[in-house]
């Protein structure tokens, strides 16, 4: 009996592992706005029927390019990550580590607060983050297609 269950088990195993491997692809890219403005932050999100995520980042000025997409319908998502302050000047002579200065009595004092974090781009709602939540769908129908879309 054991004898029998292996090859069962194996030719179970490829003949699940080729389902969907012959499944048509595609390449998504386009413009992402929120109210006319490019959305220069975050990350792109496409679920696709076969339950997986295909990301691409938006660049600067909006733009994205996610390749290896299944077509069909894809329910689509935008996360932002809160943004990175600037970075401190050079502190140079005489500045401590951690923004800390050295007085001429030697004592230690702090010259200011973190730098401002500075967005690229606006900031969009949160129910973007969630592909069941965001309200965008998506149909690939071709190898290669364009998607713009300017949020609300």
């Amino acid at each position: 009996m054991r004898a029998m269950l292996f090859p069962m088990v194996l030719a179970i195993s490829v003949f699940l592992t080729g389902c969907g491997a012959d499944v048509p692809r595609g390449t998504m890219h386009g413009t992402i706005k929120y109210q006319g403005k490019p959305l220069g932050h975050g990350t792109l999100i496409f679920m696709g029927s076969d339950n997986m995520t295909y990301t691409a980042d938006l660049q600067p000025d909006g733009t994205y390019t996610v390749s290896g997409v299944p077509r069909g319908t894809l329910k689509v998502a935008i996360q932002q990550s809160p943004a990175r302050p600037t970075p401190r000047a050079n502190p140079g002579a005489g500045k401590l580590k951690g923004g800390m200065s050295e007085t001429k009595d030697g004592r230690r004092s702090d010259d200011g607060a973190a730098p401002e974090a500075k967005p690229i781009g606006p900031t969009i709602p949160a129910t973007y983050a969630n592909a069941e939540t965001s309200g965008l769908n998506v149909t690939l129908a071709g190898a290669d297609q364009e998607w713009n879309a300017d949020l609300k």
